[in-house]
């Protein structure tokens, strides 16, 4: 097979070398070298040896120099003596595309074709016979990246600004012990837990994870380390999240948010209350901590309080938050015990002298005693909702009424005294 030199520019040279006195040797014409065979004719296409390094001759018989010889079966170099380099590293042209390219000549003189080498320590890549730098996709599925020395990066953490021709942004990037860029996974490094996209770029903020069910998680910004307990997020938009995250407090374990799907027990299909630290608090369906008044599927009332503490309330309170259902100034009573659903539900009935409906305080709408009717039962109450259940009042045109237990023991009622 006729071989082929690439050829480099071709610098002048000088051979000292011993000439056998047979016919079969080098020869010198003016200042090219031949190599001529038994039968006094020039050798072409071949390699020939002086001494311990090997030469080329070319397809007119005249040795090489400066060229990457492409044998069919491998590349060489020839320098500028003729002398077949090896263990060396050359930048060199490709006829090709005109791009320059670093090679690499092993102990035998070949070139490494593809994969990787290990020099003086340090782990390399080639894709045929060229040295990769930056990104690199390989034949094994994996993305590998090649830093400023154009060496494989060494394990562990890589900010890289560099994103080639593919898709790869700007950001921070972890290679395993094989130098892979991990991808599309969350893991433990050290005594953290980070995650990365499709790409291997370290997400922070909030994250979609697609599985049997699509849950977010969140990592600290910048950091980009999973995050645990209490967090404020300031509702800017997530880095691979379709779940719009409002602004406001969120409770996290193992960076996933509590939900009303996640370790709450629902009121609704959009509320949940978890009890964390000995207090009781209220999230939404993606895990926004909940304030002020709030509704169950089935009407009940809760109250959380202000929006930068959020914990349940129970007993008598003055509701100061109520941004959807205008009980803000309200006088109110919830329950102090029970399970979570139960604890902090509103009150009906009377608590302390005091007459309550759904939680409000029930007071007198004449200013005046009068009878209302809570939960099918009678009570005399004031304008402040006090209630009387026995002894005389009078009343504001200086009429005297009896308190007393209604007949059919459904509660109280008035009756005038002459």
């Amino acid at each position: 097979m006729k071989q082929k030199i690439l050829m480099m520019t071709v610098a002048a040279m000088s051979l000292s070398m011993a000439v056998p006195a047979f016919a079969a040797g080098w020869v010198k014409n003016g200042n090219t070298w031949y190599y001529t065979d038994s039968n006094g004719e020039y050798v072409t296409d071949a390699w020939r040896s002086s001494g311990n390094d090997m030469f080329y001759l070319g397809d007119d018989g005249v040795m090489v120099t400066n060229a990457l010889i492409d044998t069919g079966s491998g590349l060489y170099y020839v320098d500028s003596t003729g002398k077949r380099v090896k263990d060396c590293w050359k930048e060199l042209q490709d006829e090709y595309d005109d791009e320059t390219y670093w090679y690499y000549f092993t102990s035998n003189g070949k070139a490494k074709e593809s994969g990787y080498l290990t020099i003086d320590g340090v782990k390399y890549h080639f894709t045929d016979y060229h040295m990769d730098t930056g990104w690199n996709d390989g034949d094994d599925g994996n993305t590998y990246y090649f830093g400023e020395g154009n060496e494989l990066y060494k394990p562990g953490w890589h900010y890289i600004l560099d994103g080639g021709d593919n898709d790869y942004e700007p950001g921070w990037y972890y290679t395993d012990t094989k130098g892979k860029i991990l991808k599309s996974q969350e893991k433990k490094i050290g005594n953290e837990y980070y995650v990365f996209n499709d790409n291997g770029l370290m997400c922070d903020g909030w994250v979609e994870f697609v599985d049997d069910e699509t849950i977010c998680k969140y990592y600290r910004l910048g950091n980009g380390d999973r995050m645990d307990g209490w967090i404020y997020h300031d509702g800017e938009d997530s880095f691979e999240a379709s779940v719009e995250h409002p602004e406001g407090w969120y409770f996290l374990k193992s960076g996933r948010p509590y939900t009303a799907d996640y370790r709450t027990t629902k009121i609704s299909d959009t509320l949940g209350i978890a009890k964390i630290n000995n207090k009781y608090y209220c999230f939404d369906e993606v895990g926004t901590m909940q304030y002020g008044i709030v509704k169950g599927s089935d009407g009940t009332l809760y109250y959380f309080g202000a929006p930068e503490d959020g914990a349940m309330k129970t007993g008598r309170v003055t509701v100061e938050y109520d941004d959807l259902y205008d009980y803000e100034g309200q006088t109110m009573y919830f329950n102090t015990s029970g399970a979570i659903g139960t604890k902090g539900s509103d009150f009906t009935g009377v608590k302390n002298n005091y007459l309550y409906r759904d939680g409000e305080l029930v007071e007198s709408a004449s200013g005046d005693w009068e009878v209302v009717v809570v939960g099918g039962k009678s009570y005399v109450v004031n304008e402040y909702g006090k209630i009387k259940t026995s002894g005389t009042i009078r009343d504001d045109n200086d009429v005297r009424w009896r308190v007393q237990k209604k007949s059919d023991g459904t509660g109280y009622e008035l009756v005038k005294i002459d």
